[in-house]
C-alpha cells in the first residue's frame, strides 16, 4: 500500500534517527532537483537517498530530499507508483488516514490545497514519541500522474515553527 511504503522510510528518519548530520545554522537556500522535478528553499544543505521496494502494486521507486536540523526536520519525499492515480481526492485521503494509523497522530488541521494546479492536502498531525515528547509534522500531499510528493516538516511541539513550517511547504514547486 502506498502509506506503508513512504511512511516506514519518514519513521526511520524520525524516529530512528536520521543518517544525515545535524546542523544548526539557518542559510535557507533554494534547492532543485531535477529527478525529482521540483524545487523547494530548504534551511540547510539537504541530502537525498533512494529505494526501491517491492509491494503488491508492484515496485515502487521512493527518494526522499532532507535537511535535518538538531531535532527539526525538512524533506520533500517522492515514490514512482507503477500506475497513475486516477482518484486522486480518494489518495490523498487514504494517504492521510495512513499516517494517522502507521504513526499513531492525531490530527490537528486538514485543508485541501492545490500545487499548479492539481490537487493536494495539506494538514497537521501531532506524533507522539516513547519518550514522552510531542512532535508536530506538517504535510503537503500530492499526485501527479504515477508520482506521490510530500513535503514534510517535523518539529518538536515545544519549538514548532509556524513561519518555518509555511515558509517550506509554501515554496515547494513543481518543476519540468
Amino acid at each position: 500500500m502506498q502509506r506503508s511504503v513512504l511512511f516506514s522510510a519518514l519513521i526511520a528518519i524520525f524516529i530512528f534517527g536520521s543518517t544525515v548530520s545535524s546542523q544548526t545554522v539557518q542559510r535557507w537556500q533554494n534547492i532543485s532537483s531535477s529527478a525529482g522535478r521540483f524545487e523547494a528553499l530548504y534551511p540547510a544543505a539537504p541530502t537525498t537517498s533512494s529505494y526501491s521496494k517491492d509491494t503488491s502494486a508492484g515496485k515502487v521507486s521512493n527518494t526522499a530530499v532532507v535537511a535535518d536540523l538538531n531535532d527539526s526536520a525538512f524533506l520533500v519525499m517522492y515514490a514512482d507508483w507503477p500506475f497513475a492515480i486516477e482518484d486522486v481526492q480518494a489518495s490523498l485521503l487514504v494517504s492521510q488516514k495512513g499516517v494517522l494509523r502507521d504513526m499513531n497522530a492525531t490530527l490537528i488541521s486538514s485543508q485541501p490545497t492545490n500545487v499548479s494546479g492539481y490537487q493536494a492536502l495539506l494538514y497537521k498531525v501531532s506524533l507522539p514519541q516513547a519518550n514522552g515528547e510531542n512532535f508536530i509534522g506538517t504535510v503537503l500531499v500530492l499526485f501527479v500522474g504515477r508520482r506521490q510528493y510530500q513535503v514534510i516538516v517535523v518539529q518538536p511541539e515545544a519549538k514548532a515553527s509556524t513561519t518555518e513550517a509555511s515558509k517550506f511547504i509554501s515554496s515547494f514547486k513543481l518543476i519540468a
